[in-house]
């Protein structure tokens, strides 16, 4: 878990020359898209090979759920 903390992949991705595509589903509890969503924009704001799409009723897994966050029986 260690060396998962030190990951800091929209910085990876900065210098990449592919294009990218950011999914988050706005209701997951484990990557939240708060702060997350926001600091890849901002890290890649250079880029414009960048889409973002951000799913207001999707959890972690991109099922569709109902509520602000979704909960770990789902």
């Amino acid at each position: 878990w260690d060396s998962i903390r030190s990951i800091k992949a929209a910085d990876d991705a900065k210098n990449q020359t592919t294009p990218l595509l950011i999914l988050q589903g706005e209701r997951d509890y484990q990557v939240m898209a708060d702060p997350e969503f926001k600091t890849w924009k901002e890290t890649l704001a250079h880029r414009s090979d960048v889409t973002y799409k951000l799913y207001p009723k999707l959890n972690h897994f991109f099922t569709e759920g109902e509520g602000a966050m979704s909960k770990p029986d789902e």
